[in-house]
């Protein structure tokens, strides 16, 4: 008998310390980067798009991966692609923890429009209050040691690419 899965995954990554560092003149190809690093792990990719301080991405992940191995070699990746043809200021690090949720197969399309209309919905809300909700809906806390700022010992082009 052949085996059969449908793992769709909403998954959210933001830049370290949350910083707006995903900038729009290059976002486009970054989401085409992720797309084709995805489809060559063949994962099924439905959408990826965010704002500066942080991404969405709606997949269709292939069973032979983990979860924790999905997203630490796509931050790998991704971040790698960031400081080789962008040449940041400050070296790209994603946030270490990221935010996945299951998605039903009925939802997808809900979830693409959502992802889709990031734009639309940030005039309205800001990131940490779209996360703090998302986990509300999903039945989770928001974790005490989450960092939606930069610390105290943060050095000076930090602090200049936070205020981006």
């Amino acid at each position: 008998m052949r085996t059969s899965t449908k793992i769709d995954l909403h998954i959210i990554l933001a830049p370290r310390y949350r910083q707006s560092l995903l900038l729009p003149r290059w976002r486009e190809d970054l989401y085409r980067m992720m797309t084709y690093q995805l489809q060559a792990w063949r994962h099924r990719v439905y959408i990826i798009n965010g704002m500066p301080d942080h991404l969405h991405l709606l997949i269709d992940m292939h069973p032979d991966w983990s979860q924790d191995a999905l997203i630490g070699e796509l931050k790998m990746v991704s971040a790698g692609w960031i400081n080789r043809t962008q040449l940041p200021e400050v070296p790209f690090e994603w946030k270490e923890g990221y935010g996945l949720f299951t998605v039903s197969r009925c939802q997808v399309p809900e979830y693409y429009q959502y992802i889709a209309q990031q734009e639309e919905l940030h005039r309205r809300e800001s990131f940490g209050a779209e996360f703090r909700r998302i986990l509300q809906e999903q039945g989770l806390e928001y974790p005490p040691d989450a960092t939606f700022h930069l610390p105290e010992n943060a050095g000076p082009l930090e602090k200049q690419n936070a205020s981006r």
